[in-house]
């Protein structure tokens, strides 16, 4: 594993903390810069060019970045992680592809990390891809490829038809494809690969077997995913234990929305509870918890946008931990904003109105697992072309407490330092 040093660690963080002070209440969200199109990566002639939406696990944060790489390889993709104040180059086009063929071509996904460990999806020199892990110091791993039968199955994995992989702990969850077509949802837990479920799984609670899948999601061992049956007809699953369940559907009353669910997304899972979106009767896309067995919403279109007058017009892109949520959303003239679920709360963590790192933004993205305790990672866009990786710590905040910032209150300190994250995310 290569360091980045540029600079050191410290050197390339810096904070922002904002505090508001409304009806006696404290809030405040803390930045840190991650790495931005100003960071020189080492090994290459210039800068990270481009980046994918962070994924992040306690304060160690991984991404997807292009950078200027050499003059004859001008738009070099990589894998990276943040770990404990250092960046380092998990995998590149100078990497060869373990279990494959010549160097790593490509990466096609945002990767996922969990503690120290890292998980992604990439292509190697001939166009196959596969499910890699770098779990800590260790060398790079292949999970599954088209050299690895599929268990439960028929063959082996088919080497383009695998989905983006999860990692909790050391444990890995991902959709691949038999040499027959079928599709199925597949962990490598302690190194051994194992089928939650496949086209020759009888649907629990429903008639006939699985037809196709959704991306899962894994926490520890528990696992979570969309699957439908011959009719097209989406539920969500959980396999806690050796137990699959699918504890919703459409069938499944929504709540604070229009009769019952006609469309579900992948779900994120967090020991036995999670959270998805889901759309309405009423065409309504709304975003859920189910903590407990109890299903409850955390936004829809008849959401006041904190800080304002003015209802959601959209919602996507949420990240579940614990029992906190974020999400982006925009009101009805396309303003941005990235906002979390915390405490119960709902509270505005940053919006392309807002500054940031002394730019203005265009636009923001989070990952499926952009959420650690109260730290949300987050890629910004800004109006100058130039965008970054950040990470928002929230601490304190209430409904009652996230008003817009005045100028006088508002900043309060600036300063290069290196930000502690105060909970440790759940997949480790």
């Amino acid at each position: 594993m290569r360091n980045l040093l540029v600079t050191t660690g410290k050197a390339i963080a810096f904070a922002l903390l904002f505090v508001w002070l409304p009806n006696g209440k404290a809030g405040a969200v803390t930045f840190t810069k991650i790495a931005d199109t100003n960071t020189t990566v080492s090994g290459t002639t210039g800068n990270f060019i481009s980046f994918s939406a962070p994924t992040i696990s306690g304060q160690n944060v991984s991404f997807q970045g292009s950078t200027a790489g050499l003059p004859a390889q001008p738009n070099q993709p990589g894998v990276y992680s943040y770990i404990n104040g250092s960046l380092n180059t998990i995998a590149d086009t100078n990497t060869s592809a373990p279990g494959g063929t010549g160097n790593f071509s490509s990466f096609l996904s945002t990767p996922t990390i969990s503690g120290n460990n890292v998980a992604f999806l990439g292509t190697d020199s001939v166009g196959n891809q596969g499910i890699y892990t770098k779990i800590g110091g260790g060398a790079l791993n292949v999970v599954a490829n088209q050299s690895i039968p599929v268990p439960g199955g028929t063959g082996n994995f088919q080497p383009n038809l695998f989905k983006a992989p999860t990692i909790s702990g050391q444990n890995v969850a991902f959709l691949g494809t038999d040499s027959s077509g079928q599709q199925g949802i597949y962990t490598n837990s302690g190194g051994t690969l194992n089928v939650v479920a496949n086209e020759n799984t009888a649907i629990p609670g429903g008639a006939g077997n699985f037809n196709s899948f959704l991306s899962p999601t894994i926490s520890n061992q528990n696992v979570a995913f969309v699957g439908s049956d011959s009719s097209n007809n989406q539920a969500i699953y959980t396999k806690i234990g050796s137990s699959l369940q699918a504890p919703v559907n459409q069938n499944t009353t929504v709540p604070g929305g229009t009769g019952t669910f006609t469309s579900l997304l992948s779900p994120e899972i967090n020991g036995q509870n999670f959270a998805f979106e889901g759309v309405d009767s009423s065409g309504q896309t709304g975003i859920y918890t189910d903590i407990g067995g109890s299903l409850t919403q955390v936004a829809n279109f008849n959401t006041l946008i904190p800080g304002t007058t003015n209802n959601f017009a959209t919602l996507s892109n949420f990240s579940f931990d614990g029992q906190n949520v974020a999400f982006l959303g925009s009101d009805s003239s396309g303003n941005q904003g990235l906002y979390a679920n915390s405490g119960g709360a709902l509270t505005k963590v940053i919006d392309v109105t807002s500054p940031l790192s002394g730019k203005t933004l265009t636009s923001l993205d989070i990952s499926k697992q952009g959420l650690s305790g109260n730290s949300v990672a987050f890629l910004a866009n800004f109006t100058d072309g130039s965008s970054g990786i950040f990470n928002a710590v929230i601490s304190g905040a209430t409904a009652a407490s996230v008003p817009e910032p005045s100028s006088g209150l508002g900043l309060l300190a600036f300063g290069a330092l290196g930000v502690g994250l105060v909970l440790k995310r759940h997949r480790n």
